[in-house]
């Protein structure tokens, strides 16, 4: 069928139609003789036009229907790999296998970017950190602007601390605690890069950071773990511990302690014993 030239007939129709309803009732009639003869003429071309029609929307209907049960099923499948028990009732923690079963079944699939990040996981969990690695890298390139993109960050760099790669690791979780400031994996990045320059005898880098994390005024597991880790390092070096200040009395200008210069130990009087006195001759 050609579009184009059924276009220009009906437009050309109409305008006819248009111009004829401005004439006497002998025009109208005659236009709608017109009208009539022209959907006559071309009664096929507007009848492939319909069925045409009708198959592209029976098309699409049918590809949104089939994605519908495709993502369904992926997402099922996924959702089953956490409700696995043995014969005992005991769950039955999925391994990376099973998770790349999922993920290369439905590769294409919403289901698919989730199953990639557990399947990394899972790896990690397994002691295969290079596997694991890959695989948080593998979601980063896919998934660029993904929601888990700061777990997965922080997945490689864990990785990189496993494996020993100590400089490397430091510098992957500084990148992490620049890169995502408001995301909750900024603190774990914090506290691990924390316990790397504990352990590489840098206690003044480590206590920075500890006392950042210990002073937030959210309660959390990660604040408690900080304060303690904060009072382990104050004891093997106390002279790291910053000094207690005096008491400061609300309302004194800034720099004053609220106790009299005259009351302050480098002040005070002390009491001094009389001087002996030596008996007068007698005679």
């Amino acid at each position: 069928v050609n579009f184009a030239d059924l276009g220009l007939d009906f437009s050309f129709a109409l305008r006819r139609i248009g111009a004829l309803f401005m004439s006497s009732e002998t025009d109208i009639a005659d236009a709608s003789f017109t009208l009539l003869a022209w959907l006559e003429k071309n009664k096929s071309r507007l009848l492939a036009v319909l069925v045409g029609a009708m198959v592209l929307g029976v098309g699409v209907a049918v590809v949104n229907q089939n994605s519908r049960k495709a993502e369904l099923a992926a997402s099922s499948a996924l959702a089953m790999l956490n409700l696995l028990i043995d014969a005992e009732g005991e769950p039955i923690i999925a391994k990376s296998k099973d998770y790349l079963a999922v993920l290369e079944k439905h590769p294409n699939s919403a289901a698919a970017e989730r199953a990639l990040i557990l399947l990394a996981g899972s790896l990690f969990e397994e002691g295969d950190y290079t596997a694991a690695a890959a695989r948080f890298s593998e979601y980063l390139d896919r998934y660029p602007m993904g929601p888990m993109k700061a777990s997965a960050r922080m997945g490689k760099a864990a990785c990189v601390d496993a494996e020993g790669k100590l400089q490397q690791a430091l510098g992957e979780y500084q990148t992490i605690v620049e890169s995502f400031p408001t995301d909750p994996v900024a603190d774990q990045a914090s506290m691990a890069r924390a316990y790397l320059l504990e352990v590489s005898d840098k206690p003044a880098e480590a206590l920075k950071i500890y006392g950042r994390l210990a002073g937030k005024s959210s309660e959390s597991t990660l604040k408690s773990e900080a304060e303690q880790k904060q009072g382990h390092l104050y004891k093997l070096h106390p002279e790291l511990k910053p000094a207690d200040p005096l008491p400061v009395i609300p309302g004194l200008p800034a720099g004053l302690s609220g106790i009299p210069e005259m009351l302050q130990p480098s002040t005070i009087p002390l009491p001094t014993a009389p001087a002996p006195t030596t008996p007068a001759p007698t005679t």
